[in-house]
């Protein structure tokens, strides 16, 4: 049987992972996105490629992903700010809850579901 710290313990490190891959993943979004506008733009595949360090046929891939035909209308691309969205502030609630979970010992579930 495992011993409560351990418990906690692996609450506390799967959560800091599903935390790590939201964030990926909003950033890889954000990414895609800032690529689709450069390349609406006016920006060559080859060009975007040199900036990003990415090979042309990445970035050939990436403005053929569904992605990048589903960039919100909130964007403004002189300034690449994304408008608050509900969902995006629930997950920053919930990042900032388990951020208070971690220095507290309060274990996440139980803020977790709060947010929802």
């Amino acid at each position: 049987m495992e011993s409560r710290e351990q418990i906690l313990k692996e609450k506390r490190l799967t959560t800091r992972l599903q935390l790590a891959t939201t964030r990926f993943k909003d950033v890889e979004r954000e990414r895609i996105w800032a690529l689709a506008t450069a390349h609406s733009e006016g920006l060559s595949i080859r060009t975007i490629a040199k900036v990003t360090g990415l090979s042309s046929s990445r970035v050939h891939q990436l403005l053929h992903t569904d992605e990048a035909h589903q960039i919100p209308d909130s964007i403004d691309p002189r300034t690449a700010y994304v408008s608050v969205e509900r969902e995006w502030v629930l997950r920053v609630l919930k990042r900032v809850a388990a951020n208070l979970d971690r220095l507290s010992g309060i274990p996440f579930c139980h803020l977790n579901h709060k947010l929802s």
